[in-house]
């Protein structure tokens, strides 16, 4: 396997077994999400806030909440991506709560990809970077998260992904493009979840 890694000039040179390591562990982490949500994601406080605003969307009332008299308000304090991500879902699919549950699922898995993708790049070890995906996927922290209709593991995942492009291209020395998209994704991030903006901040000390 060192072999491989050391002829290896892009990540899809890569043997077959490390590539399918990851998408066992990927598979693995989507497939509890899924497990974990057999009756539905859990809803309540923020999560009924975001469906709401998406349903309301939707509807063509606007993206936020209609008070008892009627009044409509913006979607109140929260960051405005997560709903407008289950507004695109809607368009495909009347049910929202079981969208969310998929979304949640996809990301999930997305993530323990990310994070053995990310290791593999910074220790060029395929036992690394399979140890780094599966303890992602026993985290106690990401799978509470990711069974509630809630905007962390989209966060997550837009915030690891403007990294992993970084760390993609860090030993080319950094390029406008991939600059572009990491700002991107972090800003869609911080668009998700407000203190995602922590993503931003790490790539931007990262390049300095």
């Amino acid at each position: 396997m060192k072999a491989a890694w050391a002829k290896a000039e892009s990540w899809m040179q890569l043997p077959a077994v490390f590539w399918g390591g990851l998408a066992v562990l990927g598979a693995a982490g989507a497939g509890l999400v899924l497990y974990a949500t057999t009756w539905g994601p859990g809803i309540g406080g923020d999560a009924t806030i975001y469906i709401t605003s998406a349903r309301n969307l939707l509807a063509g009332v606007g993206l936020g909440l209609v008070g008892p008299q009627g009044e409509f308000r913006l979607l109140p304090y929260f960051p405005p991506f997560f709903s407008l991500v289950l507004s695109f879902l809607g368009l495909f699919t009347a049910n929202l709560e079981a969208a969310a549950r998929w979304l949640n699922a996809v990301l999930m898995g997305g993530l323990v990809v990310l994070a053995g993708l990310m290791t593999a790049r910074a220790t060029r070890s395929t036992l690394y970077a399979w140890l780094a995906a599966g303890l992602t996927l026993a985290s106690p922290v990401l799978m509470p998260a990711a069974v509630w209709a809630m905007s962390e593991p989209l966060a997550l995942f837009l915030g690891f992904a403007s990294l992993a492009v970084l760390l993609r291209r860090w030993a080319e020395g950094p390029r406008w493009k991939s600059l572009m998209i990491a700002g991107v994704l972090a800003g869609l991030a911080f668009l998700t979840r407000y203190n995602a903006v922590a993503f931003a901040a790490a790539g931007g000390l990262g390049l300095l």
